[in-house]
């Protein structure tokens, strides 16, 4: 049994070679573990930590680097988060820019004290509002792009009071490909799998940390999901392999 400032917990008998610690009600808990991989941002050694979402990498130089990996579905490590010079305007923190399912966005250093979010532009920067010309048909409002799960799409300015949203114009999407950040599209494998909710077809879906996973074609009435066979992940990183030398 050993104290600290948030109280007692049982430790390792074999510490410092051992420094597993366990509070009451809790798993054990690892401590921080130097690697092999170094930070992308600053160059001093990634630590592995462990989240509520399983192992992660986090900067040694944290709290002056805030730089965070995540471990893809081969185990690589993928940035997930990355200091930059842009300061909250609601608590003046720095933001950083992480990756999430509907892509990269500028998130508050201080979360979950602050939970301030930006969308951001192609080349990272906090996204300029963009003139659409539409006006919302149910109030009479400008319309704003919004980032989904599936894509931008036009949303009433006045949400929450007013939740209209419609489809982008094919003479704004062209606009916005040079604005928003280009969205990483499944490599182009063969789904054979069907729907284990509706029996209609699946398709493949990424999810966080570059994980794949199998969704209903018909999502988001039926919102099915597969986990993908070892024999399609097989075939996932063939066919990105193939891919990356013409993507550089």
């Amino acid at each position: 049994m050993r104290y600290s400032k948030s109280g007692k917990f049982l430790g390792c008998s074999g510490y410092p070679d051992c420094k597993y610690i366990k509070r009451d009600g809790e798993d054990a808990v690892e401590e921080p573990a130097e690697t092999e991989h170094v930070c992308p941002n600053c160059g001093k050694p990634m630590l592995q930590r462990i989240g509520r979402r399983g192992p992660f990498l986090g900067c040694s130089g944290y709290p002056d680097c805030k730089t965070t990996m995540s471990y893809d579905a081969e185990g690589k490590p993928v940035v997930t988060s990355k200091p930059t010079e842009h300061k909250c305007d609601k608590c003046g923190e720095p933001m950083v820019l992480r990756e999430g399912p509907r892509g990269p966005f500028l998130a508050c250093s201080a979360y979950p004290k602050c939970r301030n979010a930006k969308d951001v532009d192609a080349q990272g920067n906090p996204l300029a509002p963009i003139e659409t010309g539409v006006a919302c048909a149910k109030c009479g409002a400008p319309m704003t792009v919004k980032r989904g799960p599936r894509g931008p799409f036009l949303g009433c300015s006045a949400y929450p009071k007013c939740r209209s949203t419609k489809p982008i114009p094919d003479d704004l999407k062209e606009k916005l490909k040079d604005i928003l950040p280009a969205r990483k599209a499944p490599p182009a494998v063969e789904v054979k799998e069907t729907c284990p909710e509706c029996g209609a077809a699946m398709k493949l879906r990424s999810g966080r940390g570059g994980s794949y996973f199998l969704g209903c074609t018909k999502y988001p009435k039926c919102r099915g999901t597969r986990e993908a066979s070892p024999e399609l992940l097989d075939e996932i990183y063939k066919k990105s392999a193939e891919d990356a030398p013409a993507a550089s």
